[in-house]
């Protein structure tokens, strides 16, 4: 069956699309994501969700319809583009499912840090969020992906992914998977308070208003979830206050940015923010948690995490399990860095 084009899924969002022309973007791991054009500039952001990742999208949709009311109390933009039905997405004939955002101008995204304030801005919007959703409860949200950003499931994953070697990779891998499997003991467990957070907490996932280094809009609210709150700290330090990418193995742990983020995040978050204890354990643990998924998605065919090149994910979660053992040795000064916060 003949796959719709993004140009044809856009009419359902937009009537006539003589105007408009698509382009592919790379941005995320999951779905699948284009930018509408329209006269040169970009209009939306359109988007096929992966229902392999998110087997339920309806789930999408009835979180979304909780959290944006309260987003619409802070700063924090949550735009969205509804289809001419005026359902929140669209499922075409061979049900796959499409959604549209507005494009936020003007703002830019970050794949990192440029600068301290940055990080701060980056830090205090995700404290913001949190604190916009404080009223939610556990109950007001559905649970999109099982096990997702339990530690528990993911070892377990890890350990099976291994035993099974689906498709024959373990032998090229296996010095690895001996070293990943000595570090995940020394990840610490998750502690302090529980509440709405928005479980993929990248700086990429961060849009910037274009002229200054000030957040507008959290992106990618598909793993929004009830957690422990250290947890957005720590994926958002993982990903952020290093000089180089997820799969660098030589990447560098900036305490500068590590000490902005922290700052920022107090702000932002109020009387709801964790203990510097607690922030820091969740850094080790969300660092060790995202080399364990690396590495078992990449034994099981990358059926979670998209790759262009054969290794991605095992590059991913080299790079990952590096940063941990650089976290693990540097952990009393990265300790001091999110004190002084």
């Amino acid at each position: 069956m003949q796959t719709l084009s993004a140009a044809q899924v856009w009419r359902e969002f937009e009537g006539s699309s003589e105007a408009h022309r698509t382009k592919s973007l790379p941005r995320g791991h999951i779905h699948q994501t284009y930018v509408i054009e329209s006269e040169g500039s970009s209009h939306a952001i359109l988007q096929r969700l992966n229902k392999q990742v998110f087997r339920d999208p309806e789930t999408l949709i009835a979180n979304a319809g909780r959290i944006e009311p309260h987003l619409k109390t802070s700063h924090l933009m949550a735009p969205r583009i509804f289809t001419r039905s005026g359902h929140p997405c669209h499922v075409d004939s061979q049900g796959e499912y499409w959604r549209a955002f507005q494009y936020v101008r003007p703002s830019r995204s970050l794949t990192l840090p440029e600068s301290e304030a940055q990080c701060y801005s980056a830090g205090q919007a995700f404290g913001q969020f949190q604190s916009a959703l404080r009223d939610l409860r556990a109950q007001d949200l559905r649970i999109c992906i099982e096990g997702f950003q339990d530690f528990g499931v993911v070892s377990r994953g890890f350990a099976s992914a291994i035993e099974s070697d689906a498709c024959d990779r373990v032998s090229h891998s296996r010095r690895f998977a001996d070293r990943l499997a000595a570090l995940k003991d020394q990840a610490p467990s998750l502690s302090g308070p529980s509440g709405v957070v928005h479980g993929d907490g990248k700086f990429n996932n961060l849009l910037f208003h274009q002229d200054t280094d000030r957040v507008i809009a959290l992106l990618d609210l598909d793993t929004v979830m009830w957690h422990r709150r250290a947890l957005d700290f720590g994926d958002l330090v993982r990903a952020g206050a290093v000089r180089g990418g997820e799969q660098d193995e030589q990447a560098e742990l900036e305490l500068t940015w590590v000490r902005a983020f922290a700052t920022g995040f107090r702000v932002g978050a109020g009387d709801l923010v964790p203990e510097s204890g607690q922030l820091m354990d969740a850094l080790l643990h969300v660092t060790c948690m995202l080399s364990l998924r690396f590495y078992a998605d990449h034994l099981n065919g990358d059926e979670y995490f998209r790759v262009e090149t054969p290794g991605e994910n095992l590059a991913r979660a080299k790079g990952q399990c590096a940063l941990l053992e650089q976290l693990l040795s540097r952990r009393t000064e990265v300790q001091r860095a999110i004190e002084a916060g």
